[in-house]
């Protein structure tokens, strides 16, 4: 079975980007999008993804916040966070 992404960007050609980028891959599958970190924990709850690629810097509720109001339901695994900008590029 695939392994199923959810991709939490506000940015819509960041998200086509990645889309197309995972769906390359013989066994991964993105099963959702969010343009912000309400939408993200709400793809979370919907489609029970196995990873979860998501931006910091967003509208309504950023990536750290979504992450922590959604991490007591989350099964046990590792969060990883990128923020890339014009000038920058941290993981």
């Amino acid at each position: 079975m695939a392994t199923q992404i959810l991709i939490a960007d506000d940015d819509p050609t960041i998200r086509l980007l990645l889309r197309r980028l995972f769906e390359k891959q013989g066994d991964w599958q993105v099963c959702g999008e969010a343009s912000n970190g309400v939408e993200a924990i709400e793809g979370v709850e919907r489609f029970k993804p196995d990873v979860v690629v998501m931006d910091l810097a967003m509208p309504v509720m950023n990536g750290l916040q979504a992450s922590a109001a959604h991490a007591a339901d989350q099964r046990p695994g590792s969060l990883q966070a990128t923020r890339m900008g014009s000038s920058q590029c941290r993981i």
